[in-house]
């Protein structure tokens, strides 16, 4: 937002749009229900942020324990009603922030709500608190939705389960994991908190009590320092407090067409928004906060390098913008740009030296330009902000196994699988670990456990079939990989490596059906044609094993066991010559390997 405004009726009307289309009722058997709000869309995925004892009933531990024979259910503006598909609770012990992530599908299309920034909320600011409760006796699905305002009245750091916002809006039973906007429209906290004239408070899913009036809420920034989400920015109208020039009429254009654009984007004609947001560019080319608003919903229909583009106009605007360098740091990282990703992130860092996401995005881009040290640095200091990020913890690991520190990388997925027992990945990475020390056993069971998660995993259990393969069990190996293709068909690694388990069984002409397969998936696939040569050979087709070396040759030169297969060859059919060529250069490339 360019400024600031005052309460107003046209303000609460637009904020209460957004709120009753992105806020949502959350039920389960055991409570009167609570509330949420949408904040990603990915594919048919939604995700919900709410508070956690709303879908978390407690055993009564120090360390949550959820109640296990309770199911949830979201229900949205629409009146449909979806299954909670993932929970994923950032409250591992009781004084933590009492947050809670979870996800529905659909096919319709949910408004997301804009997430803001609470550390810039002032006492005094106005806010509106969104959600379901229970009034009137109504519990469950029977809730209506409700808004109320009220002023941000003061802030309590370091407060008990992240309860730090504190303001005046009323809420009852039911409201807990409702959103709270600020009065551009912007999430800026997650109420579930109200303060009784006991002396004690109350989480709103309880049994109602008499009220000081005063109720709480967690900081949205609490939240985006626990989460490792990459948040769409969905663009949000420009009010200014007091336009200092009213006959300004290229501001009063540009202002016009940005909100009609805000509005074509909420009703879902987002090629409408870019043209408006493009409109007022026209008019005001200095008009900084469409260019952030065409960003976002380019980066939406997969114009992604027009997006970083008007990301990186609006910053010649306003270069202190961490959002907005962070937003082209996640697109550079998309579109292979990894330098250009990890100095954004930078940028962002050193705006916002506690900002988790800069430094886990800016480790998986050092990671992947080959900098493990430096993605290992990044992902520690992730740790160190908080301690309970599980994926954290998982790519340190696959950054310390790349490094050759095997057993550092079992430690750190072990603890992610600590944090997560029902990630499949970290499980799949761990057995990875442990199966390139040895440890094969170990490694199988690994990734039994992952497909057991996961029973689509095909990764895993092509894994489980490598190690399958090397203690023996061939049949089991083949069984694995056949599961492995038919879940992905083209699954060119698979089909190699059931062809490598079908030879040592003697069956060759099934390995040469396999090998086959694997180069029609990759043609520049040079281990499947020196197995498939190796087969031919087997099988007394010396010339075809020639053609078969050659070309694994061709594709890699530095193959040294191909030159000395096809020497083999050579020397079988009679061209001596042609072996002792091959078997030299096979020598020189072992002895330059082994170095």
């Amino acid at each position: 937002m360019l400024g600031s405004i005052s309460t107003s009726a046209e303000a609460t009307s637009r904020i209460e749009d957004i709120a009753r289309k992105t806020t949502v009722q959350i039920n389960s058997n055991a409570n009167p229900g609570g509330s949420g709000v949408i904040i990603k869309k990915e594919g048919k995925t939604y995700t919900v942020l709410t508070a956690n004892h709303v879908v978390c009933e407690n055993l009564g531990t120090i360390k949550i324990r959820c109640r296990t024979d309770l199911t949830y259910t979201i229900r949205t503006h629409d009146g449909r009603e979806y299954p909670v598909k993932k929970h994923q609770s950032m409250q591992v012990n009781v004084q933590d922030p009492d947050l809670a992530i979870v996800t529905f599908e659909s096919e319709e299309n949910y408004q997301i709500a804009p997430v803001g920034n609470s550390d810039s909320v002032k006492i005094q600011s106005d806010v509106l608190v969104a959600g379901f409760p229970s009034i009137f006796n109504r519990v469950g699905k029977q809730r209506t939705f409700t808004i109320t305002n009220g002023k941000v009245v003061t802030f309590i750091p370091d407060s008990d389960r992240g309860y730090g916002l504190i303001y005046n809006a009323t809420t009852f039973i039911g409201n807990s994991g409702g959103p709270v906007f600020d009065i551009d429209g912007r999430v800026i906290g997650i109420h579930g908190l109200a303060d009784t004239d006991d002396g004690g408070d109350q989480q709103e899913t309880g049994s109602p009590q008499q009220k000081t009036g005063f109720n709480a809420g967690i900081p949205i920034n609490i939240f985006l320092s626990l989460s490792n989400l990459n948040l769409p920015s969905p663009p949000v109208p420009v009010t200014p407090t007091n336009p200092t020039n009213p006959n300004n009429n290229a501001t009063v254009y540009a202002i016009a067409y940005n909100d009609r654009g805000v509005n074509r984007y909420q009703s879902g004609d987002k090629q409408g928004a870019i043209n408006d947001f493009t409109a007022a560019i026209n008019v005001n080319p200095n008009f900084a906060k469409s260019y952030y608003n065409r960003a976002a919903i380019r980066n939406e229909l997969g114009d992604k390098q027009g997006a970083i583009s008007d990301f990186t106009q609006f910053l010649t605007f306003h270069p202190y913008n961490a959002l907005a360098y962070y937003n082209r740091g996640i697109l550079h990282h998309e579109l292979g740009n990894k330098q250009g990703a990890i100095n954004d992130f930078t940028q962002v860092i050193k705006l916002n030296p506690g900002n988790i996401r800069a430094y886990y995005n800016r480790g998986a881009s050092r990671s992947d330009l080959g900098d493990k040290q430096g993605a290992i640095s990044d992902f520690t200091k992730v740790i160190e902000i908080n301690p309970n990020f599980a994926e954290a913890y998982n790519n340190r690991g696959l950054a310390r196994r790349d490094s050759g520190d095997k057993q550092g990388a079992i430690t750190d997925f072990t603890q992610s699988i600590n944090l997560n027992p029902r990630d499949p990945i970290a499980y799949n990475n761990r057995g990875i670990a442990r199966d390139e020390l040895g440890d094969k056993p170990g490694a199988i069971s690994d990734f039994t456990q992952a497909v057991t998660i996961n029973p689509n995993f095909a990764q895993a259990y092509n894994n489980r079939g490598l190690a399958r393969h090397n203690l023996g069990d061939k049949p089991g190996a083949i069984t694995d990989f056949t599961q492995a293709i038919k879940i992905i068909p083209n699954f060119a690694q698979a089909y190699n490596n059931r062809g490598l388990s079908r030879s040592d069984l003697g069956d060759k002409p099934g390995a040469i059906s396999d090998f086959t397969q694997a180069i029609k998936i990759i043609p520049n696939f040079a281990q499947a044609y020196n197995n498939r040569g190796l087969a031919l050979h087997s099988l007394g087709d010396k010339q075809g094993a020639v053609s078969d070396f050659t070309q694994a040759i061709k594709i890699n030169p530095n193959f040294a066991q191909a030159y000395n297969n096809r020497g083999l060859s050579r020397s079988d059919l009679g061209d001596k010559e042609g072996a002792i060529s091959d078997f030299k250069n096979a020598a020189v490339l072992f002895n330059r390997n082994a170095r």
